[in-house]
């Protein structure tokens, strides 16, 4: 009976530890994945190849951008304003970032390889769509780009002080689709 017992026991704490490893191995990789591996994205400014990330103040009117930028291979890309998350007081939330934006209208024109205009847009900030460690992301623009040198000239049409306390960038990179 004793023997029995034991080897109960030996049995128990066997699969207590290969249960362990198996759970530890898969939470060791996303903790390595998600907080010590770097996952920064080296962006270049216009003129450049993508991603392209350049300074855009939206709170202005009249604030104007030219940037070039070449697309390598054909796919889907998307011009974001982006609100940068900052180490201040105010709190940025996604639901915070789509009552202001609907202050923000933006006109754009994107002219194509042989600098022929192939999207005229005025549009008002899209709804709060992704975001990750760098900050909220808003899609501007999403289209299907051939290889190819690109030129975006945007402007801010209106004024928006309720978002001049918050850096704004506009990237220009593939399409991502990360959880809200």
């Amino acid at each position: 009976m004793f023997d029995q017992r034991k080897q109960a026991r030996n049995i128990y704490k066997s699969i207590l530890l290969v249960s362990f490893f198996i759970i530890l191995v898969p939470v060791s990789w996303f903790v390595y994945e998600a907080y010590i591996k770097d996952h920064s994205i080296t962006y270049h400014s216009c003129g450049g190849d993508l991603p392209i990330s350049v300074p855009f103040d939206v709170s202005k009117r009249g604030e104007s951008l030219s940037c070039d930028f070449t697309v390598k291979e054909r796919g889907r890309y998307t011009i974001y304003l982006v609100y940068l998350r900052q180490n201040d007081v105010r709190v940025l939330s996604s639901d915070y970032l789509d009552r202001i934006g609907k202050g923000i209208t933006l006109g754009s024109k994107l002219y194509g390889p042989e600098g022929k205009l192939i999207i005229p847009v005025t549009s008002g900030v899209q709804k709060i769509d992704s975001h990750d460690s760098d900050g909220f992301y808003a899609d501007i623009l999403t289209t299907t780009y051939s290889a190819g040198t690109y030129r975006l000239d945007i402007e801010s049409l209106d004024n928006a002080p309720e978002v001049g306390h918050i850096k704004t960038e506009l990237r220009i990179m593939k399409s991502i689709s990360v959880t809200k």
